[in-house]
Formats: C-alpha cells, structure tokens, sequence
C-alpha cells in the first residue's frame, strides 16, 4: 500500500493573508487508501523490472570494479606522477640554482672582462708611450752616431792639427836655435858683415815664410773643435810673431845698414822679444794639447755612452 506523499513546494496558493503577512493554509486531511491486490500481468512487470534492475546492477557492479581497477592504475599512475612532480621540481630547484650560479658567473667574468679590457688600455698606452721613448731613444742613438762620426772628423782633423803643431814647434825651435846662433854671431865682431849679408839674403825668405805661415794657421782655425778660439788666438799670435820676426829681420838688416853698433843692440833686442814669443807659442801649443786630451777623453765617454746604448737595444 503506498501513501501519497505530501508536497513540499509552497505556492501562493498554499498561502493566505492574515493581517500583514502571509500563513500558511492548512491542507485537508483525506482518508488514506486502501490496499488493492496487484493482478498477474503487474507481478510479471514487476519481475521483468526486478530482472532489469538485477541486469543493471551486475552490470553497474562491473562498472564499478571497472572503475575501482581504473581508480587503482589512477592511483598507481598519480603516485608515478607525483613522484616525476617530485623528481621533476627537485631537477627545477637545481636547474634555478645552477642557472643562479651561472649568472653569477657571468657576472664575475663580466667584471674580469671589463678589468682586463681597463687593463689592455692601460697596457696599450704604456706601450705607446714606450714606443714613443724607443723612437725618442733611436733619434737619440742617430744623433749620437752622428755626433760620433763628427768628433771622428774633428779628431782626425785635430790629429793634423796636432801634427801641424808638432812641426810648427819643430820649426819653432829651430829658429830659436838659429836666432841664438845669431846671438852668438852678433857677439863676435869680426864676423859682423858677414851676418849682415846673411840676414840680408834670408830677408825674403823669412818674409816669405812668415807670410804662408799666416794664411795656413788661418786656414786651421776653421777645423778646431772645442779649442777653435784658442787655436784660432794661438794662429794669429804664431803669424804676428813670425810677420813681426820678419819686420825685425827687416829692421835689423837696415839698422845694420846704418850703424853697426847699433844694429848689434837693437838685434840683441829683437831676439830677446823672438824668444818671449817663442816661449808663448810654446805655451800656446801646451794649451792646444790639452784640449785636444779633452777631446779624447770626451770621445771616449761618447764612445762607452754608444755601446750602453747598442747593448740596450739588441
């Protein structure tokens, strides 16, 4: 026997007014229903449903272990994900560590690159100024040779003019020697006239030689190298002394001319005054022979500064 079920939905109809609101309305009661005996053809229905709800319970049965087995490889399968999640987020924290570090990296060789490359300019400027200092220091070399090969020159040319110095002193000292001869000559009456004549033909070749004299010493003045004044005073007072030994031969000779005694005196005179000449050229000459030792000296310090420098670039 089924009961009839009661509604549970509340219509308006179900509703009444009752002063401001709304109450609901009472249902009427109605007598329940009496059993009534099923006939055959609702029992076969009703088996035939049974049978189909039996057919689909198995077969929902199935399903369900179905679905129990699937739950089960779905969980088997979720774990074997989880654990690749597992695997595959450790492999990710590492990867995001690693990737840190090579940033790190990076940033480290960055900061090497930047210092190297500061470093590589510096390096490129001391080299530039190095090689402006080498080619500084080889014009410096060139001059050098240059000057090395000049005092070469004025060596060589000194060389001669110590060689012209050695034969004017030669020359020096034997007209120092001659003009004593005359002294002596002078001292001894009988042979007067004789030295008159003597004088009197040695008169153009004294001048002559005083005259060559004076342009060659002039001539040397030119190639003197640190004692070209010297040289140079040292040329003029050799050709004044030999021009004024000349005047005073002349001198002589017409003194002689004159007065015999006379002559004698003043000879004497001039020879004194030849001898102090002398005597200064000779001190001239020792003053040209230290310079030329300076010079030496000078060359050979050239020289060593030379051979430092040719050691330093090879």
């Amino acid at each position: 026997m089924q009961r009839r079920k009661q509604p549970t939905t509340i219509t308006p109809a179900m509703m009444k007014r009752v002063g401001g609101g709304y109450v609901l309305r009472k249902t009427p009661i109605t007598p329940a229903e009496q059993m009534q005996p099923r006939s055959i053809s609702e029992m076969a229905r009703l088996r035939r449903k049974n049978e189909e709800l039996s057919r689909l319970v198995s077969d929902l049965t199935v399903k369900l272990d179905d679905s129990a087995k699937e739950i089960v490889q779905l969980k088997e399968t979720n774990d074997d994900l989880s654990c690749l999640l597992a695997d595959t987020t450790k492999k990710h924290l590492e990867a995001v560590e690693y990737i840190d570090c090579a940033n790190k990296t990076i940033q480290h060789l960055q900061d090497q690159l930047e210092a190297s490359q500061s470093r590589n300019l510096q390096y490129e400027i001391e080299m530039e100024k190095a090689v402006k200092e080498n080619e500084e220091g080889r014009q410096e070399f060139k001059e050098w040779i240059t000057e090395h090969q000049q005092a070469k020159a004025d060596m060589a040319d000194m060389a001669e003019t110590r060689s012209r110095l050695e034969a004017l002193k030669a020359f020096m000292e034997m007209e120092g020697a001659r003009y004593h001869q005359s002294d002596e000559k002078l001292l001894a009456t009988d042979l007067v006239d004789n030295d008159i004549d003597t004088s009197k033909e040695e008169l153009p070749y004294t001048l002559n030689d005083g005259y060559f004299l004076k342009e060659r010493y002039m001539e040397e003045c030119a190639y003197s190298y640190d004692s070209s004044t010297d040289e140079c005073a040292y040329s003029q007072d050799s050709s004044t002394g030999l021009y004024a030994y000349s005047q005073c031969s002349s001198t002589v000779v017409c003194i002689y001319s004159l007065d015999h005694d006379e002559g004698a005196a003043a000879l004497q005179d001039q020879v004194y005054t030849l001898n102090e000449i002398i005597d200064s050229l000779r001190r001239k000459v020792n003053v040209v022979e230290n310079s030329l030792e300076t010079c030496e000296f000078e060359k050979e310090i050239l020289q060593m500064q030379l051979d430092r420098l040719s050691t330093k670039d090879t």
